[in-house]
């Protein structure tokens, strides 16, 4: 069935820890490592150098309060509200559900009403047929994705305009959960791609389907990636 979606969307809204009140040493270091995923689960392992990450937070912040900045990292670590938070990151993705598809391209066209109407009528044909197109609607541009082999079929009748960008050999990665909403969970995700080196080709999220393309050599990696952070 085609989905039609009109760029990312973020999960429904759920409760966040509130911004620090004031610019303490303390408030300012949760601040740093709450924008990096990757430094709070290490450190939620108990693996982070403090000294090392005092030291870059220094460079970084203009702090220059080395014991203050590694007190707040080492508490850091033991706060239950963050390792909670790992925890139901690691949750989610586990009873999350992992669908591949290969042979996957995508074309990308200036946006226009014109296109879109053209958009309409081909998803219109496809009816019935069990197709799987998705189509991303940024603010400038439209991004069409599905099998090779449909946007063969389906470039003619989208015009005479050359698109601004083609690709294929490219795999979707659709991670289905129905606990999405829980807070981290997509930076958690692409966290562990980008770990791994993993270039996301594109990606968007509806309700419970959060997808991402992929080259079609990073399948094993991306695999892996998402299975240890699962564990």
């Amino acid at each position: 069935m085609p989905a039609f979606f009109t760029g990312p969307r973020l999960p429904h809204p759920v409760p966040r820890r509130r911004r620090p009140a004031n610019g303490s040493v303390a408030d300012q270091v949760r601040e740093y490592i709450d924008a990096r995923p990757l430094v709070r689960e290490a450190l939620s392992l108990g693996i982070v150098n403090l000294s090392a990450l005092a030291r870059r937070i220094e460079t970084e912040t203009g702090l220059d309060r080395t014991e203050a900045i590694m007190t707040a990292c080492r508490r850091y670590g033991h706060d239950p509200l963050a390792t909670g938070q790992d925890r139901a990151v690691r949750h989610a993705l586990r009873e999350s559900r992992l669908e591949i598809r290969s042979n996957v391209g995508l074309l990308t066209y200036l946006g226009s009403w014109t296109l879109l109407e053209r958009l309409a009528k081909s998803m219109a044909a496809l009816r019935g047929q069990g197709e799987r197109v998705h189509i991303f609607h940024g603010w400038e541009d439209v991004t069409v994705v599905a099998d090779e082999r449909l946007l063969d079929d389906l470039r003619p009748t989208l015009g005479r305009e050359e698109p601004l960008e083609r690709r294929s050999g490219l795999v979707e990665l659709n991670l289905r959960s129905h606990d999405a909403g829980v807070p981290g969970f997509l930076a958690a995700t692409t966290g562990a791609l980008a770990a791994r080196g993993i270039n996301l080709i594109d990606a968007a999220s509806c309700r419970q389907d959060h997808i991402f393309l992929i080259e079609e050599d990073d399948l094993p990696q991306a695999i892996a990636a998402l299975d240890a952070f699962r564990r």
